[in-house]
């Protein structure tokens, strides 16, 4: 199709139809909860907004960018995780739309008329729906946390070249020089996404080189100062920002550790070290470039071990295959300098580089990292398909447009249909660490998590054995440790729960919730220093643990420590984490303390969670009867005599609380409903007496008092009646 002859429509109409889509096929992810690690990286700096300096944030360190959305959308919508969902998916279809437009001017602006200018309407659709909807991208899209620092670290990179592309190719002298400003500036708020950004320069260097300049470096030395000041401006930025490129890859091309429950060497003890870890990197590529072509099995966990010679066929056949492809595409480059083959070949591997190389991780394989740069092996495979469906011959009894089109629909739809099976998967924690242990049996830490979901299902003796079970494949593993001793503590068997918090103190657990629990069960046992040391680790290791603030308040006020267990109380409620139990029990020692204020406000939150919460009406009508407030009083008093219309003692004080606010025909028949409990209520008499007065019923009014002077319950009562009836009578 012609370029110049695209309507307004035909561009966007793409892109239009296939958000549309991918928000249809993603929309049942929306009820998810978060999963795995989403709520403690969302809350971890939780205190930049609850200190009430949000704009800090503002490049006051590297990442900073998914640290203000985190926070950002959390102090609107709390632990509600569908705005998250959203945002991100928001995210995702924006980079979509990005690469729809940018390939689309790319390729209908190339010089020679070949096979990508011919076909780039085609396969900019085509290149953008896979991307929108490939199953393996469901790895990233899905996950809340990293979508937000993968997804911004694209989102920005096509920000960047889209501003780029259009500057070069406007024809107005300040809207191009605008453009290329705008991309320079996209380019530095990049430095805050994640440290992967490095890979921006050589990609729109790429871009240009392949697409634009077309191999002419007549063409290519124009933008040479313009790359030259974006690449400046990322990388002082990220030297303002704390991150230094060289300085890191020294540092973090030492040894490292395992994980807990995830060891990638032979043995626990061992140590990743540089040369199997590098060793390892070409099965690690291959099996990237393998889920976009076959993305079956896709999961968290693949049970892969480092490689430990490069003589094993698990490392020998993959460097082969890789150096081929290499090879084959720097061939292609040769050739032609806007070869889509070697341009896909050069973006996939620029853009995996930093994830897969001699830099030693934790994680051998993450299939979330492989987000920027699926773009390159997306389009590679996209141009492949539209290439093999242009031979196919014209003699078809079907028109050759109609096969093309509908086969391409059919791919489409397939892809669609498995990226909806595979989210799936992350309905929920139980679901998605059972197909973890699917794909990888071995794996202790996935063993582990999938005990969590099960306990979390109420369904505890099978999340105990999945512990055991943990405990087995890596018995070095502290955190199944420690679960099976929450779970025992939580059962009443006090030595059993110690047995088990005493091995993961053997394994140097330095764990907050290991603490909080093992504090909870010295404070059981009223073993008060004991607690509190543990509360004390806890909170050393996690500040803002609200859980562990809240426990050391209940140990202060078992103590009487009452002004210590306030400042606890109110500690946990600026923390990480809130329920109604916290505001409750803040509100109550309040009361106690004599402050009436910060007990009405809390009691009023937990009234607005729950009315029915435990003696939280009563008890706030209460602290409004004290200061007088009461009309507030008797709004709270009649809610609980409404559910407690036998209660002689909420009818007798929302009687009080009307006669106080002058509602006298509402306060009589409750005065009367309670005139005959005279112990409980000797004054019940004497206000029947002044809400008939005040009904105008003058003679009933001194019928009542008369009785009760004649028969006081005693002197008090005696007095006043004798005062209410003089001031009737005369």
């Amino acid at each position: 199709m012609n370029f110049q002859k695209l309507n307004w429509w035909h561009k966007s109409l793409p892109p239009v139809f296939l958000s549309i889509i991918t928000f249809l096929i993603y929309l049942p992810t929306f009820k998810y909860p978060f999963i795995y690690d989403d709520m403690p990286t969302i809350t971890e700096n939780i205190h930049v907004i609850r200190g009430g300096y949000l704009k800090g944030c503002f490049f006051a360190y590297n990442r900073w960018i998914s640290r203000f959305l985190h926070s950002f959308i959390y102090k609107i919508w709390q632990d509600n995780p569908v705005p998250f969902r959203i945002f991100n998916l928001l995210i995702h279809i924006s980079i979509g739309t990005l690469i729809f437009f940018t390939l689309l001017k790319v390729l209908t602006n190339l010089k020679k008329n070949n096979f990508l200018k011919q076909n780039a309407y085609i396969i900019s659709i085509f290149t953008t729906a896979l991307f929108l909807l490939h199953p393996t991208q469901t790895q990233t899209v899905t996950y809340i946390t990293q979508m937000s620092l993968e997804g911004m670290v694209t989102l920005f990179t096509f920000g960047v070249i889209i501003t780029f592309v259009y500057a070069v190719y406007a024809t107005n002298i300040i809207l191009k020089y605008f453009l290329y400003f705008l991309s320079i500036i996209f380019a530095i708020f990049a430095a805050g996404t994640k440290e992967i950004i490095i890979v921006l320069p050589p990609l729109i260097l790429l871009i240009d080189i392949f697409f634009i300049a077309q191999g002419s470096w007549e063409s290519l030395k124009k933008r040479i100062p313009f790359h030259l000041i974006l690449w400046l401006g990322l990388f002082l930025t990220l030297t303002y920002l704390g991150f230094m490129p060289i300085k890191f890859a020294k540092s973090a091309s030492k040894a490292i550790t395992n994980n807990r429950g995830n060891v990638l060497t032979t043995t626990p003890k061992e140590k990743i070290e540089v040369g199997s870890y590098f060793l390892s990197q070409f099965k690690v590529l291959l099996h990237y470039i393998r889920i976009y072509l076959w993305p079956f099995p896709l999961a968290f966990e693949y049970g892969h071990k480092l490689s430990t010679s490069f003589w094993n066929y698990d490392v020998f056949l993959p460097f082969i295959l890789i150096l081929s492809i290499i090879f084959s595409a720097l061939i292609g480059f040769i050739k032609n300098k806007s070869n889509a083959l070697s341009f896909g070949v050069a973006w996939f591997f620029i853009g995996i580089l930093p994830r897969a190389s001699f830099i030693p991780s934790t994680e051998l394989i993450c299939d979330y990292k492989t987000y920027i740069s699926s773009f390159g092996i997306i389009f590679l495979i996209s141009v492949c398909i539209i290439y093999i469906f242009k031979l196919i011959p014209s003699t078809f009894k079907f028109k050759k447009l109609k096969i093309q089109l509908v086969s391409l629909g059919l791919i489409l739809f397939l892809s669609a249909l498995a990226t909806k099976n595979q989210t799936k998967i992350w309905q929920d924690e139980l679901a998605y660490w059972k197909h973890a242990i699917k794909v990888s049996p071995k794996k202790a830490r996935l063993y582990n998590n999938y005990g969590v979901a099960l306990s979390n299902r109420g369904r505890i003796e099978e999340s105990i054995e999945s512990y055991k079970k943990a405990c087995e494949c890596d018995p070095t593993y502290a955190e199944p440790v420690i679960n099976l001793a929450f779970h025992y503590q939580a059962k009443n068997q006090k030595d059993l729960a110690m047995e088990q918090y005493k091995k993961a103190i053997n394994m140097r657990e330095v764990h907050p919730e290991m603490y909080l629990n093992l504090g909870s069960l010295h404070l059981n046992n009223k073993s008060y220093k004991q607690a509190e040391i543990c509360f004390d680790i806890a909170l050393k290791l996690r500040p803002y643990y609200s859980r562990a603030h809240f426990n050391k308040g209940l140990m202060y006020e078992q103590q009487g420590k009452l002004n210590l267990a306030f400042k606890s109380f109110e500690n946990a409620l600026q923390g990480n984490y809130k329920n109604i139990q916290f505001y409750y029990k803040y509100a109550k020692l309040a009361q106690k303390l004599n402050k009436h204020d910060f007990a009405i406000k809390n009691l009023e939150l937990v009234k607005k969670l729950n009315p029915n919460f435990l003696d939280t009406v009563f008890t706030l009508a209460s602290l409004y009867y004290e200061k007088r407030n009461y009309k507030n009083a008797a709004i709270n008093f009649e809610h609980e005599y409404k559910k407690h219309p036998n209660n002689k003692v909420i009818a007798y004080n929302l009687a009080q609380c009307l006669l106080n606010i002058r509602e006298y025909k509402k306060a009589l028949p409750l005065f009367e409903s309670c005139k005959n409990e005279i112990k409980l209520f000797p004054y019940a008499k004497l206000h029947i007496a002044k809400c008939l007065n005040e009904l105008k019923q003058k003679d009933k009014a001194i019928y009542v008092l008369k009785n009760l002077i004649n028969n006081p319950p005693h002197k008090g009562v005696l007095e006043d009646g004798i005062s209410l009836l003089k001031s009737i009578i005369t």
